[in-house]
């Protein structure tokens, strides 16, 4: 898609979704093929899964500590 094209549901301007789509870029989201003046981005898939499940293992780890707080700090209010 073209930036027009994806800019269109947002509510946001075209530099700004020109800046996402670099950092997109950068990170391997996604691809660029430039064509005369408009530049055509397409989704990385096998970037896109990698980066879901790091999300679902950073996920799992974060409920794990937050659970683990939540029962040291439950044994604290009892000794209290």
């Amino acid at each position: 898609m073209t930036v027009m094209n994806l800019a269109k549901p947002f509510d946001m301007s075209l530099p700004a979704i020109s800046k996402h789509l670099k950092v997109m870029e950068k990170a391997g989201l996604v691809s660029v093929r430039k064509e005369g003046t408009y530049r055509y981005y397409y989704l990385n898939p096998q970037a896109i899964e990698n980066a879901q499940e790091w999300l679902v293992d950073l996920r799992k780890f974060w409920t794990a500590q937050v659970f683990n707080l939540e029962q040291f700090l439950e044994t604290q209010s009892k000794e209290d």
